[in-house]
């Protein structure tokens, strides 16, 4: 905030913007269009749908650091060291994976495969 000169209300709604604006999108989305998500699963084998959506948010983090070199601002943080800062951001990274499957299996996998089971019974 004092590197930006800015006051404390535009920093708070920048990172609103942010981080918080695209979860409450991609809850919109899901609570939309959750019929669909779990009709497009349910075609999909169980260690595929386990296994990309494992993959696919950490391939995701992969490409963004292998497209974009590091910033001016990740080599002058003051108060903390570049190491901890990036350790930091992947622990953070870590738990926003875990959260993110977790909702997706709860809305989402878990739904598409007991539907897929009991349809296969019903045969």
């Amino acid at each position: 905030m004092e590197q930006w000169d800015t006051d404390q209300l535009t920093v708070f709604t920048r990172a609103f913007l942010i981080h918080l604006a695209p979860l409450l999108f991609h809850v919109l989305d899901i609570a939309s269009n959750q019929v669909n998500l779990i009709q497009s699963y349910q075609n999909k084998p169980k260690k595929f749908i386990y296994i990309w959506s494992v993959v696919s948010f950490p391939l995701v983090g992969l490409v963004f650091e292998l497209l974009y070199p590091e910033t001016e601002e990740t080599s002058k943080l003051l108060g903390v060291s570049r190491e901890v800062f990036l350790m930091r951001n992947k622990v953070i990274s870590l738990f926003v994976l875990m959260l993110t499957f977790l909702v997706l299996y709860l809305l989402i996998l878990r739904r598409a495969y007991i539907r897929r089971t009991t349809s296969s019974k019903e045969m």
